[in-house]
């Protein structure tokens, strides 16, 4: 292990913890509610960290911090993709997020044992994230792709990452699997959650808006995605995200725009495309841009830093199965929200998605195995 968890939250923001984390003088801290995200989509926990730096708190020049509580108790995320204690710390531990490529940032500052999960300790860059409401600008748009490429070049084919258990990724079967019938019904179990509720509706809702046999297709996939994995493994390796939407997302400007990439809690290791149909999939509402020249952006990025390992006789199978992988995952969130969004615009829009990605998953499904 590179990093070591504290043996408590309140070990990791102590005074004299977070002057030493910190590089400043800090001579008091305290926790309280995070005002405005109390809770995540999974079901994970943030606490603000106040902290006084001599006569100042932190709405002077004191420094801002956020804690993140993971933990299978509350986190229904974790169940579904089978997370033991919280992936983002086991990578913060292993070192991992410390070799993330310069054009990314990450945040987290320490980690610590939380009774049977783990507390993340990040500074807080609520003022970075990208906007629910707003579209993703063409420069940020820019800037995330690149860094996107830059992650994947960074780990491609990587024998860390590839064959040590202990790092707990993420299998290609749990990630295709998280959002599935049959999964949210044994997660609703132990664990529930209204998002739960809404990954088994969605699913009952799919006749409405797709072919039968994309249905069917689907559905199929859903309860067993292995000809999925097995047509991804055919191809190189690296390490995707597995969540880049707009809640994950921050762009530092300046000179040099940085992402900023937040939680890693469904990291796995399987082809990079993924993260990038992820992106479309999860993101299309706030893109300003055709989804085709998001791609061939992606695309350009890769090739230029992979030089000669990029694979062209590759690239058109695996985007078309990740596509697929991306439809899998998101399908029972636009039905659901294709029915009951809060309103009329809304409803159109996310109808609307349905033939594109329809033809993405019959595309797809030609390269099973």
């Amino acid at each position: 292990m590179k990093h070591t968890l504290y043996k408590s939250i309140e070990d990791m923001i102590r005074p004299e913890t977070l002057s030493g984390l910190g590089n400043k003088t800090f001579t008091a801290t305290r926790l309280a509610a995070f005002q405005g995200l109390g809770q995540s989509f999974s079901g994970s926990k943030f606490l603000a960290v106040h902290t006084t730096n001599g006569d100042h708190t932190n709405n002077g020049d004191g420094s801002r911090y956020v804690v993140k509580r993971v933990s299978r108790e509350w986190d229904w995320i974790m169940h579904a993709t089978g997370d033991r204690y919280g992936r983002t710390a086991t990578l913060w531990q292993h070192g991992l997020l410390d070799r993330l490529p310069e054009e990314i940032e990450h945040a987290v500052v320490a980690g610590a044992v939380d009774g049977m999960g783990r507390a993340i300790l990040m500074r807080d860059v609520t003022e970075t994230l990208l906007l629910d409401d707003e579209p993703i600008s063409e420069e940020d748009n820019e800037t995330i792709l690149d860094a996107m490429a830059a992650l994947h070049v960074a780990f491609w084919e990587d024998p860390i990452l590839l064959h040590h258990p202990s790092l707990n990724l993420c299998t290609p079967e749990q990630a295709f699997r998280f959002s599935s019938p049959e999964m949210a019904r044994q997660v609703f179990a132990v664990c529930p959650n209204e998002v739960l509720e809404m990954v088994i509706e969605g699913w009952r809702l799919l006749p409405t808006y797709v072919e039968a046999d994309v249905a069917e297709l689907l559905r199929s996939l859903a309860r067993d995605p292995s000809p999925l994995c097995n047509a991804l493994a055919r191809f190189p390796r690296t390490l995707v995200h597995n969540d880049m939407r707009v809640g994950n997302l921050g762009v530092t400007h300046g000179e040099s725009p940085r992402l900023l990439l937040l939680d890693l809690m469904r990291a796995a290791a399987t082809v990079g495309t993924i993260d990038l149909a992820w992106y479309l999939a999860a993101n299309h509402r706030e893109l300003l841009i055709p989804k085709e020249a998001v791609i061939g952006m992606y695309k350009q990025r890769l090739a230029q830093r992979l030089g000669n390992r990029f694979d062209e006789s590759g690239w058109q199978p695996q985007l078309e199965l990740s596509l697929l992988a991306g439809f899998l995952q998101i399908v029972c969130f636009r039905a659901w929200f294709a029915t009951y969004a809060e309103n009329e615009q809304l409803r159109i829009w996310h109808q609307a998605q349905f033939p594109w990605w329809s033809e993405q998953a019959q595309a797809g499904a030609k390269w099973l195995a």
